[in-house]
């Protein structure tokens, strides 16, 4: 209906949401002729942000940083003409407990109003920490 599809990866911390967003990103079969468009929500992680916006420069792709709601507010209006958007966030710690945000990035992921939030686990983590990290990124 007019608005981009805005999906967000979230997930701990080296899970691979940063590379997975990419390789969604290029591969054709993941949105087939959409425009993609690529959101950074990580300004917390050392690097985090040269590392997207260099695969987003490479596949000739838009990318935004957002630091808080407004910035997100502004960011669905400079990449209107992207069909879908895809938003990275920080990893979070396996200490970090529900409602716990001291990087603030969840009021702009809010604020992004995404249609999908899917959590990326390491395929080599064990069956039960996955179920607990799952449990925590419920909220």
């Amino acid at each position: 209906g007019g608005r981009p599809l805005v999906i967000a990866l979230v997930g701990p911390t080296g899970a691979g949401k940063t590379t997975t967003l990419a390789k969604l990103a290029i591969h054709r079969d993941a949105f087939g002729p959409r425009r993609t468009a690529l959101v950074t929500l990580d300004t917390y992680r050392a690097g985090a942000v040269a590392q997207l916006e260099t695969y987003a420069h490479v596949a000739r792709l838009p990318f935004d940083v957002v630091h808080d709601a407004d910035d997100a507010r502004r960011a669905r209006a400079r990449l209107a003409d992207a069909q879908v958007i895809l938003v990275d966030t920080p990893g979070r710690g396996p200490r970090a407990v529900a409602g716990d945000d001291p990087e603030g990035w969840r009021a702009a992921l809010d604020a992004l109003a995404p249609d999908e939030i899917h959590l990326v686990l390491p395929a080599t983590i064990r069956p039960d920490i996955a179920e607990a990290v799952r449990e925590r990124f419920d909220a």
